[in-house]
């Protein structure tokens, strides 16, 4: 299994995912062996994976969907050969252990899809995110291309919500992609619910007034996720007389921190927003709240929102991504224009004051959940798809044509060239110690393109 992350500043919702999908996994099947491959530097995964007993290898890598594609060609050079080495280590696990399938948790990073191939082994697809529309990354190769190729190296493509299973349609083949929830364990999140809060970090934002409206807010900070549309909203409320206490729930990092403690000092919120930070059990801090926020640009999933439902808030969601599937506009939350602060402010509105309508929206988002959302796309048959594919006989590694990443590849001699030129050498380059780097570097490169070229030409 190959994780995008070591998770530096929080487990989110794909490692998350990801944990419980083992977990499950090795409850009803004992006898797998399961190795994880990961990206450097160690974060929070590991010790994760530690005390499950799951060997874990940290390498370097880069992603070919990032937040700034570089452009400088030492840099490229030294991540292809990162790139390169991850995929060569991980064919030799594959083959040295004998496995039976490949499993890719992020369309972030495609070496173990790579790696699968040229051992020709099975390989599945988790696709976790939109990329771009949600976390502002960019497709390296462009969006249609990255998706095209992650259809090429996939027998199996398991999607986390209906909205990206069609968000990704047009390349994806149909009978290759099924829908899987990500597996909420809604009796653990209950029972921790009940735990008291981390010393230090209590609530007090819920104490100050008990008859305002208390909001929770969980993730991480950032633009993307909207907690700057809240507390917009939040402004405006108080402004108009109508205050509200805010909790904010997820890691921040330090200057984001001083941004938003200096935004919320600038208007006088400070008794109606605390920012908790990152903390290993949210779910205390859920219960205490009347309602839960989900304020997400594009929300592939939204695990906040269904653990808020298992818990019996009714939430308010942004009309994006999958929210629409999830909650249920009226009956189990309401639904706010995306990024509009003003519609987020009618949303709480609706709830200042209305006790009666918070407890009956929050019985029906637990009853949905309970009923629906558990239920409807669960990990068992993903478990069921994954191991019937690990020993079918059917699979084939035919390619109708060759990945868009090697084509990528193909630029990289050129790429050296040019690193070569630039130092001016008036000797023969293959005489120096950079040269005996570059061909260090372009090695296994140029061996997994002639492997690429060997199969393409004996599909053409």
């Amino acid at each position: 299994m190959l994780s995008h992350s070591s998770a530096q500043e929080n487990l989110g919702g794909a490692e998350l995912s990801f944990l419980r999908l083992i977990d499950v996994w090795r409850a009803r099947t004992p006898e797998i062996e399961i190795v994880v491959v990961a990206r450097t530097p160690e974060g929070l995964l590991q010790p994760e994976l530690r005390a499950r007993e799951i060997e874990c290898h940290t390498i370097p890598y880069d992603s070919w969907v990032l937040t700034v594609p570089s452009t400088d060609d030492y840099e490229i050079l030294g991540n292809e050969r990162n790139n390169a080495n991850a995929i060569a280590l991980i064919r030799q696990i594959i083959v040295e252990r004998k496995f039976d399938l490949v499993v890719t948790n992020t369309i972030v990073s495609p070496w173990a899809g790579v790696a699968a191939a040229l051992a020709q082994v099975p390989h599945a697809w988790f696709v976790r995110e939109f990329g771009d529309l949600d976390h502002g990354l960019t497709f390296a190769l462009g969006r249609e291309e990255t998706y095209t190729d992650l259809n090429l190296l996939s027998q199996v493509v398991i999607t986390n919500s209906e909205t990206i299973r069609d968000h990704i349609a047009p390349w994806v083949d149909a009978g290759t992609m099924m829908v899987q929830y990500p597996d909420v364990d809604a009796d653990s999140v209950r029972e921790r619910s009940q735990e008291d809060w981390e010393a230090g970090r209590e609530p007090w934002v819920f104490t100050h007034n008990p008859k305002d409206l208390r909001l929770v807010m969980l993730g991480r900070v950032a633009e993307s996720k909207g907690q700057y549309t809240v507390i917009d909203a939040v402004t405006e409320l108080v402004a108009a007389g109508k205050p509200v206490r805010l909790c904010l729930v997820g890691s921040i990092l330090p200057a984001e921190r001083a941004r938003m403690e200096a935004l919320l000092r600038e208007r006088s919120l400070e008794k109606h927003v605390q920012l908790v930070g990152e903390v290993s059990n949210p779910f205390p801090y859920v219960v205490e709240a009347d309602v839960g926020i989900t304020a997400s640009r594009a929300e592939a999933f939204g695990r906040g929102t269904t653990e808020y439902m298992a818990l019996g808030l009714p939430v308010l969601a942004s009309r994006a991504g999958a929210n629409l599937e999830l909650v249920e506009d009226g009956v189990t939350g309401i639904l706010f224009d995306s990024g509009d602060a003003h519609s987020l402010a009618e949303a709480i509105s609706a709830y200042r004051g209305k006790t009666e309508r918070v407890m009956t929206d929050g019985r029906a988002a637990r009853e949905r959940f309970d009923r629906v959302l558990a239920t409807r796309y669960p990990v068992g048959a993903v478990i069921d798809r994954l191991e019937a594919l690990a020993v079918s006989d059917e699979v084939t590694f035919e390619l109708p044509h060759l990945p868009h990443l090697v084509h990528h590849w193909m630029t990289l001699p050129a790429t050296f060239r040019r690193v070569v030129s630039a130092v001016h050498l008036d000797v023969d380059p293959r005489s120096l110690p950079r040269y005996q780097v570059g061909e260090q570097i372009m090695a296994p490169i140029r061996s997994v393109q002639r492997w690429w070229r060997q199969r393409g030409g004996r599909r053409s």
